[in-house]
């Protein structure tokens, strides 16, 4: 649950307050900013990634636990044999 990145709006506009917290150094040159920024970029993406992946997780083991339950009702609703039973032969 941790690696999804559900309040990706929010994240993002963070992103963006870092970029411009960035452009507004004058310690730093032109290039540096880029590369700074594009870092910033690039871990946004990166998170973005892995929370599709985490996503497309969770569905699978969602559906996989549904198969399991079904199959658990199928099987116990198979009527067992009883000792007694006067077959109809």
């Amino acid at each position: 649950m941790n690696l999804l990145d559900i309040p990706s709006n929010k994240n993002d506009t963070y992103a963006s307050f870092e970029k411009q917290k960035i452009n507004n150094r004058t310690d730093i040159n032109e290039c540096e900013k880029d590369i700074l920024k594009n870092a910033i970029d690039f871990e946004r993406e990166n998170k973005r990634q892995i929370s599709v992946i985490s996503y497309q997780t969770q569905i699978t083991a969602f559906v996989i636990i549904l198969i399991q339950i079904v199959l658990l009702i199928i099987i116990l609703m198979i009527p067992k044999k009883v000792k007694g039973r006067i077959n109809p032969e």
